[in-house]
């Protein structure tokens, strides 16, 4: 994938920075893909260095992405809540499963775009071996779809009970800014 650079002028010293980098350093994260080791390693070392480079400015968490990997999703979520500035989370596009969950978690403003689409369902995956294993397997696909409902039921601050997350995660729930609004998912589109 191509990504722009810039030039910068700083008095006769021309500079050739990347687009992330320089949204880095005023304090932008952008997720634009899947969830995955490495788009969660880069989201979590970003918002670790920004902690030491100023613990008291927000950051804006802009993200479009279809989801991805549980694990990777929840380290995230985990340390966005460690921080201890406010994590404003913008969603564009499509927000979607783990996309949707991260949207939902900011600790600040969470906002969308006016033609964001939002989706939550539960946990996919399949299985296969032995019958034991395949066991252990569905009920660690279990644990991780009930970790999803307590993040729904959590981040809305109320407005979603365990009968509504099921009942959400059950097939693909699609939703605009203004039913995510609704569901306590969001604060406000943009």
């Amino acid at each position: 994938m191509f990504v722009p650079n810039i030039v910068e002028t700083i008095g006769r010293s021309t500079k050739i920075i990347d687009i992330p980098t320089k949204l880095l350093q005023e304090r932008i994260i952008f997720l634009d893909d899947e969830i995955n080791a490495e788009s969660a390693n880069n989201i979590i070392m970003s918002l670790i260095w920004l902690k030491h480079v100023d613990d008291s400015k927000d950051v804006d968490f802009y993200i479009k992405s279809p989801g991805g990997v549980c694990t990777d999703t929840y380290a995230i979520k985990d340390v966005i809540y460690k921080m201890p500035f406010k994590v404003n989370t913008i969603g564009l596009g499509q927000c979607s499963s783990g996309g949707a969950y991260l949207l939902a978690c900011g600790t600040g403003s969470r906002r969308v775009t006016e033609n964001c689409e939002i989706m939550v369902h539960g946990v996919q995956g399949g299985t296969f071996g032995s019958m034991p294993d395949m066991r252990i397997t569905m009920n660690q696909m279990e644990r991780i779809n009930k970790i999803y409902e307590d993040g729904l039921i959590q981040f809305s601050g109320g407005k979603i009970n365990r009968n509504k997350a099921k009942e959400l995660m059950q097939r693909d729930s699609y939703m605009d800014g203004f039913e995510a609004i609704e569901l306590g998912l969001i604060d406000e589109v943009i």
